[in-house]
């Protein structure tokens, strides 16, 4: 992200295609080369009573690959997470997402603002791009010491760090104007983001169950992904037919994530 976002304010978008394309060739490449000793995780008790009822059906290939089975794994799943006292750290994406989804249409106008041609502003475009992806990486990082896989309490309060960042960024995007300032709450803001993303999945995958966790991470996944779509959706709504600024945008992420960090 840093990388493609430097090349993007100097070399163009065109040229960033081709770069990217490339991009996925060398993580393909990286990925085919990963070798080693694997650790199957051990079935649980749930995960052997599925496999003996899939053995016994005379009807494997059907079941498993039906509407109607698909519909009631999913079913399964989210009453699952309704009957666990964890299950609401399904949500924790959920709400970063809607906050984080907004950045890529609110970064277009932050890059606007300013003088300078239509070059500056794509210049300005790919440094935000750039301090995103600073701010994605450094996150974790800094804040990995403080945490330990066998303290599920260390995980949570990662979490809660990471939506007091995202406040934190979201509120300075509102408040200073300044655009080396919007580069520094940007990073603030995606570092936040990315904590949250990686440590609430942490958390789902040591609390949740081995038959159901494909489904946790399913239902998951496709939360987050409809709240980042709904928060682009809505930055855009809000500033083109609401006529609110970037900046006022920023606020109510600001004020999603304070109300998410207090519930």
């Amino acid at each position: 992200s840093s990388i493609g976002g430097l090349l993007t304010g100097f070399v163009g978008i065109q040229y960033c295609f081709i770069i990217d394309s490339f991009s996925y060739l060398v993580g393909a490449l990286l990925i085919w080369k990963i070798s080693g000793e694997y650790n199957p995780v051990k079935s649980d008790e749930a995960t052997v009573a599925v496999n003996e009822k899939a053995e016994s059906s005379t009807e494997v290939e059907e079941s498993w690959f039906s509407l109607p089975n698909f519909t009631e794994m999913t079913k399964e799943g989210i009453s699952y997470l309704f009957s666990q006292s964890w299950g609401a750290f399904v949500l924790l994406k959920f709400f970063a997402a809607f906050i984080y989804g907004a950045a890529d249409v609110l970064n277009v106008s932050f890059s606007e603002q300013g003088e300078g041609s239509s070059d500056s502003s794509s210049r300005r475009l790919g440094i935000l791009f750039a301090v995103v992806g600073v701010g994605c990486v450094l996150g974790p990082i800094i804040i990995e010491p403080c945490t330990h896989m066998d303290k599920i309490s260390s995980l949570e309060r990662a979490c809660l760090i990471s939506y007091f960042l995202m406040a934190l960024g979201c509120y300075g995007l509102w408040q200073f104007d300044e655009f080396i300032l919007i580069c520094i709450f940007s990073a603030v803001r995606s570092a936040g983001s990315n904590i949250v993303w990686v440590y609430s999945s942490l958390l789902l995958q040591k609390l949740s169950s081995a038959s159901v966790r494909g489904r946790v991470f399913g239902i998951d996944h496709a939360l987050s992904t409809l709240s980042e779509s709904a928060s682009a959706l809505l930055a855009g709504v809000l500033q083109d037919d609401a006529g609110l600024s970037a900046a006022q945008v920023s606020l109510i992420m600001a004020v999603v994530a304070v109300v998410t960090l207090v519930m």
